[in-house]
């Protein structure tokens, strides 16, 4: 009997041994987000739990993320870059006993970071005379999720048309691009400078908006001044087209002189003379446009250039 209680107690030490070196120290952390879009910060929290009697700080910390990683022992947060396509990055915990070699757990978790949704847009058409103007956002990622997209006056301070998908797909190659498109007719009482705004959100909750003014009018308007010296501000000679019809621009001096000339979808001049590409002197100056596409238009007249 005595040999046999001896026995149990052997078997039972080693048990236990046995289920302590099995159980050991357990790596693990929590995080205060698992998803987000851009740049994301992430606040992560050491949750790990040390072998039986021991205490956390017998123990080393690593923290990795993707492509580099840092040492500490409790929370810790991490910027994530904005990526450019729907990333799963991979977070991993190693905990190390500080005296006992090769006595080690590690935990790992992913972290899903979106890009953020392109709102940028612009003006593809206006059939001149009219007052009818159509805009077009740039390409959303080619992948599947849903964009919602609110078109908003913000001159006017109300939405103007919300597209929960967008009205506009392409198909490039094997990608399948999304574009959203507003047709707007604007009332002769909304003519001049007004500010529209497209915001874009996926159905994740990640959101992102554009705005940005145009001039309404069914008309060319011409600046009657520029001032082009390099401020930032009315450097150029600029007038807004509909981005479609192509437009023949001349511009004289006072003698008669052609100094400028282009046929673009866009009409604009930094004034410099284009034969001597020299900046052209303070004056006046006359213009003539032409559309050479789409429907007829002719403008005429003069500005002034100044400069200081």
């Amino acid at each position: 009997m005595v040999r046999l209680l001896r026995y149990i107690g052997v078997f039972l030490f080693l048990a236990c041994f046995v289920w302590h070196s099995i159980s050991g120290q357990v790596a693990n952390f929590s995080m205060d987000t698992t998803m987000g879009c851009g740049s994301l910060r992430v606040t992560f929290f050491n949750t790990s739990v040390p072998d039986g009697g021991e205490t956390l700080d017998e123990y080393d910390f690593y923290w990795s993320f993707a492509s580099n990683s840092r040492r500490d022992t409790s929370s810790v947060s991490h910027v994530f870059s904005s990526p450019y396509r729907d990333t799963l990055i991979v977070v991993t915990l190693t905990m190390r006993h500080k005296n006992i070699e090769g006595k080690t757990a590690t935990h790992s978790d992913t972290i899903r970071i979106r890009p953020l949704p392109n709102a940028w847009f612009q003006i593809v058409d206006h059939p001149w005379d009219t007052l009818i103007y159509t805009f077009r956002s740039g390409k959303a990622p080619s992948d599947t999720i849903v964009y919602r997209y609110t078109w908003r006056d913000v001159t006017a301070n109300r939405t103007i048309r919300v597209h929960n998908n967008a009205n506009a797909i392409e198909n490039s190659g094997n990608r399948v691009i999304r574009r959203d498109t507003l047709i707007h007719a604007f009332t002769s009482n909304q003519v001049g400078y007004r500010t529209l705004q497209l915001i874009v959100s996926d159905w994740y909750g990640c959101s992102t908006r554009f705005d940005t003014a145009f001039l309404i009018s069914p008309t060319l308007v011409v600046p009657k001044f520029f001032t082009p010296n390099g401020d930032g501000r009315n450097d150029y000679f600029f007038v807004q087209t509909n981005g479609k019809d192509l437009f023949r621009l001349e511009i004289f001096n006072g003698k008669g002189q052609r100094i400028f000339h282009s046929v673009s979808q866009s009409i604009m001049w930094d004034g410099i003379i284009e034969t001597s590409g020299q900046p052209a002197p303070a004056g006046t100056y006359y213009y003539y446009i032409e559309s050479t596409t789409g429907t007829p238009v002719r403008a005429k007249g003069f500005f002034v250039l100044f400069r200081e």
